[in-house]
């Protein structure tokens, strides 16, 4: 058999590999699997926002200033003592190319997963319950303590960052699996959202910004939207933003969307675990190609 056939064999059992597994990553997961795969424990820098949090001192802000932070959550505090970190979760941060896609209700997971995130550490009392929270960003070269205090409600906080009610909160829309979970934040609409890939479909759920806030132009706090329906409600606050940059729109002042992409060290390492279907594929077609091209030391290792 010519060397050429061999390569082509070869070849061809490799793309064989990577359809059947990428056909694999593509099939509906259970909404918490999907969840699980965001968690902080798959970090590349989970030791580097770590020693960001422990060194942080986030805790001793809060109690030292908690008369100014007007959370009344805080107001039984009186020791840092009483307040521990929770487990970090990403939030992906809007751009350009989010708000255009929500603009023309074009998909988004994937853009999302293409701009900046930073890490958010839910800050919990005695009883497990968030209090508030601390921002881990990419700043400057570095993962550094960028925020203390948070934007989202105790009560969002305890959804964004527990599994358990992120599976309820989807499963009782009749969303029980999809291909992706991604947690967005939009400072420009004082928003959060916590979004689902299922089908040929998306699912957003808002999470608006300050305790008294029950919607976003008509989208309740909490609630499971189409990304038709969210696209009709926001696109063209969206639209006005993106024509007049400079507009006031409530947002925290200095907060614009913006181009920004990944960090340098933000793949998720997670990434390489979705190619291990493709392993025992290649590795015999690694070893026909090899029985092709020595086929009686094949057989004699046989």
């Amino acid at each position: 058999m010519t060397s050429r056939i061999k390569t082509i064999i070869f070849a061809g059992a490799l793309v064989l590999a990577l359809l059947l597994a990428g056909s694999a990553m593509a099939s509906p997961r259970p909404i918490s699997e999907l969840i699980g795969e965001q968690s902080f424990n798959f970090a590349v820098e989970k030791d580097q926002v770590k020693k960001v949090i422990e060194g942080g001192k986030a805790i001793e802000f809060l109690v030292r200033n908690k008369d100014s932070l007007a959370r009344k959550e805080l107001d039984s505090i009186n020791s840092p003592a009483e307040l521990s970190y929770g487990e970090p979760f990403k939030v992906y941060i809007a751009n350009k190319n989010v708000a255009q896609a929500l603009i023309d209700n074009k998909p988004i997971t994937d853009l999302i997963k293409q701009c900046a995130y930073y890490w958010e550490v839910p800050i919990v009392n005695s009883q497990g319950v968030p209090v508030a929270s601390s921002k881990v960003d990419f700043f400057q070269g570095k993962w550094s303590l960028v925020e203390v205090g948070g934007s989202l409600s105790p009560a969002d906080l305890a959804t964004a960052s527990d599994p358990v009610r992120l599976s309820g909160l989807f499963g009782a829309k009749g969303i029980k699996d999809g291909e992706s979970y991604v947690h967005l934040a939009f400072p420009s609409l004082h928003s959060d959202f916590l979004v689902i890939q299922s089908g040929d479909n998306e699912f957003l759920t808002p999470l608006i910004y300050g305790p008294k806030a029950v919607d976003i132009e008509g989208l309740k706090r909490g609630e499971v939207y189409s990304r038709q329906q969210t696209a009709a409600a926001i696109g063209p606050i969206l639209k006005r933003l993106a024509d007049n940059p400079d507009l006031e729109s409530g947002r925290p002042a200095g907060i614009v969307l913006s181009n920004k992409g990944p960090q340098e060290d933000s793949e998720n390492p997670l990434s390489v675990l979705y190619y291990l279907p493709i392993l025992p594929l290649a590795i015999i077609a690694f070893y026909v190609y090899r029985k092709l091209d020595h086929p009686t030391k094949a057989k004699n290792v046989l």
